[in-house]
């Protein structure tokens, strides 16, 4: 879909934010994690534009800006989100990081749905399936996390990069429980450590497929053109894959109320910077079995408001528009950003 923005110049030093990037990426930063369960202070600065160089344009592909906050803390601890979902009309965030922790916050908006500031944030340690917080980065890698309502109740699904599972934790909040062990599919256990179960998500109900558990490795197996993942519909895990094209790496999933699945991906390099771009797939292709593609709903690169984009929660608020919110994984590096986007689906953007 055509963007509305007017032609700009490229952000200078593109090339060496994507440098940076890759180098945290490559190696992380800050310390482990201790155990916690505490409350943190968190600061935002408010990012008015999506594109600083076409100021006032909300209109970005598919999607309206609302706006976005760059958050800061000077607790160690915080950073690396990477997974995310929203309640409350995406009010509410819950994340977990790449260090084994929750965070949860509350996302204050103005009377134009614009966020504002976060407040109530606190860190909660992941529980293992033995019941106790999750010691160390490798053990506590989590990726991504997805919501399943069940007659019994909520639950939190989290992939774990490093063993390659699922962790399943009933109840909300979920800080306290133990969680119960989900296999992930062959596919997924067999992807590069570093790059297992990075997209998740689980189809809501009144869809085609609602209760499916859909998950996706990062990057395409070398020379492949399909980025491998698993479908769990109907008690077992069966092979579904994702389109790759562009360069572009999977890094979450989202369903949409009516069954469609957006899919966001990021990728770096020295040649292009950073990028970022959401893929809607159409419910109706969403079968065991298939290749995922769909058409793009917006596009972006370092001249836009991105970073290295990670999580991705749609929700609807009170006026019943359907709300995206994308956060960034800053991996607790200086040189990167722990950035909340917001946009509203656009109207006429409802079908691809």
């Amino acid at each position: 879909m055509a963007d509305a923005r007017p032609a700009r110049p490229r952000r200078r030093g593109a090339g060496r934010a994507a440098v940076a990037l890759a180098l945290a990426l490559s190696f992380g930063g800050g310390a482990p994690a201790a155990a916690n369960d505490e409350a943190i202070l968190v600061t935002a600065r408010r990012i008015a534009d999506f594109d600083p160089s076409a100021a006032g344009i909300r209109r970005f592909g598919a999607l309206e800006w609302l706006g976005g906050l760059s958050l800061v803390s000077s607790d160690r601890r915080f950073g690396g989100l990477s997974g995310l979902v929203t309640t409350d009309g995406g009010l509410r965030l819950l994340a977990v990081s790449d260090y084994g922790d929750w965070f949860e916050a509350r996302l204050s908006v103005d009377e134009k749905g614009r966020p504002t500031a976060v407040t109530d944030a606190r860190l909660k340690r992941l529980r293992g399936a033995d019941g106790q917080p999750i010691a160390g980065k490798r053990p506590g890698d989590a990726e991504a996390v997805a919501m399943r309502r069940t007659e019994g109740g909520l639950e939190f699904l989290v992939s774990m990069e490093t063993p390659g599972t699922i962790l399943v934790y009933r109840g909300d909040p979920p800080f306290a429980a133990r969680p119960s062990r989900l296999a992930a599919p062959e596919a997924i256990a067999a992807a590069p450590k570093n790059g297992r179960g990075e997209a998740l998500a689980v189809a809501p109900a009144g869809t085609p497929r609602a209760g499916a558990v859909v998950i996706f490795a990062e990057a395409p197996a070398a020379g492949a053109a399909t980025i491998a993942g698993g479908i769990l519909d109907g008690g077992r895990w069966r092979p579904i894959a994702l389109a790759a094209s562009g360069g572009y790496a999977a890094t979450d999933a989202a369903f949409l109320p009516d069954g469609d699945l957006l899919v966001l991906e990021r990728r770096f390099g020295l040649g292009h910077g950073i990028g970022m771009r959401i893929r809607r797939v159409p419910a109706a292709t969403i079968a065991p079995g298939a290749t995922l593609d769909g058409p793009v709903l917006i596009e972006a690169d370092f001249g836009q408001e991105i970073d290295n984009m990670e999580a991705l929660a749609v929700d609807r608020d009170a006026a019943g528009r359907t709300i995206l919110t994308l956060l960034s994984d800053d991996n607790r590096s200086l040189l990167q950003r722990t950035l909340v986007l917001r946009f509203r689906l656009a109207e006429g953007a409802a079908a691809p």
